[in-house]
C-alpha cells in the first residue's frame, strides 16, 4: 500500500528532524473526534500527518496521482501566545516547526514516491479550541506523486469458504418486508484443504 508507505515514509522524516523537541510524531485521519483533539492537544509540541486524498492528472505518467498529505504542528507554551509562535529557551515555537518541516520535507523524495515533495501551502489553523487549550496549529499541504500499483488481495489468504444467500422477489401482489429474515436459497462451497 505505497499511500501508507508514503504516510510512514514522512512521519519517520520528521521524526529524524525534530528528534527530542516534540513529545509526538505519528499519523492521524484527517477529521478529529473531541476525545482524540483533546488527547492531541495534550501532547504538543507535536506533528501529525494524514493523507489528505489524490487527484489524477493529465501530465502525470500512466498510474500516477498526486497525492495530498497533510502536516498538522502543534505547538505550545504556557508563557503565551507569542511564545506559542516564536518558542522560547524550553520549548520550540510553531513558526520554527513550520520552518523545519518545509526544509526536511520540500524537494525530498520518499522511498515509495515517484519523484519528490512539494510543499503546497501552510496555513495558521487557528480555532477557538487550540486557543483556549494554549496552543497553536499549523498545516502544511504536501503534493506527492505516487504511482498506484496495488497487488489485489495482498495480504488476504487463500479463497475457501463461499456462502450465498439468496432472496426471490414476491410473485404478484404477495408481499412480506424484505429483506426476509429466512433464506429463501442458498449455496455453500467449502474447498478442500491444499
Amino acid at each position: 500500500m505505497v499511500i501508507a508507505e508514503v504516510e510512514d515514509q514522512i512521519i519517520a522524516r520528521l521524526r529524524v528532524t525534530f528528534g527530542a523537541t516534540l513529545r509526538e510524531v505519528d499519523h492521524k485521519p484527517a477529521k478529529l473526534d473531541a476525545e482524540e483533539l483533546a488527547r492531541v492537544l495534550s501532547l504538543a509540541p507535536a506533528a501529525y500527518v494524514s493523507f489528505l486524498g489524490f487527484r489524477a492528472g493529465e501530465k502525470l505518467p500512466e498510474r500516477t496521482v498526486d497525492a495530498a498529505y497533510g502536516v498538522y504542528l502543534v505547538a505550545q507554551n504556557a508563557a503565551g501566545e507569542q511564545a506559542r509562535r516564536r518558542g522560547d529557551a524550553r520549548l520550540i515555537g510553531a513558526y520554527e516547526m513550520n520552518e523545519l518541516a518545509f526544509v526536511a520535507l520540500d524537494g525530498w523524495a520518499p522511498a515509495s514516491a515517484a519523484s519528490t515533495i512539494a510543499v503546497q501551502s501552510c496555513e495558521n489553523l487557528f480555532a477557538a479550541a487550540f486557543e483556549k487549550a494554549g496552543r497553536s496549529c499549523y498545516g502544511l499541504v504536501l503534493s506527492v506523486p505516487i504511482e498506484m500499483q496495488p497487488e489485489l488481495g495482498a495480504g488476504m489468504g487463500n479463497f475457501i469458504t463461499f456462502d450465498a444467500s439468496w432472496d426471490i422477489p414476491p410473485l404478484g401482489n404477495a408481499s412480506r418486508p424484505p429483506p426476509s429474515a429466512i433464506r429463501d436459497a442458498g449455496d455453500r462451497v467449502t474447498l478442500p484443504a491444499p
